[in-house]
């Protein structure tokens, strides 16, 4: 079996992938609102007056803030 060495090239692409995996990464992070996928354990889909917490088991929990008149 030949082995070659790497050249500039090789090292670009693998710099390449390395960072658009990192991005993706960053996004599920960063964004969980923008996925499908929800990582961080809340939901935010009922509104801005709900608060949802996922207690490890079962459905999340959901409660509406009270509002202040």
């Amino acid at each position: 079996m030949n082995w070659r060495l790497w050249t500039w090239k090789d090292y670009t692409a693998l710099l390449l992938v390395t960072v658009l995996i990192l991005g993706v990464v960053l996004v599920y992070v960063d964004l969980p609102g923008f996925v499908s996928l929800n990582l961080a354990g809340t939901k935010s889909s009922l509104g801005p007056d709900w608060t949802c917490t996922n207690p490890g088991k079962g459905d999340p929990v959901c409660l509406k803030k009270p509002t202040s008149n």
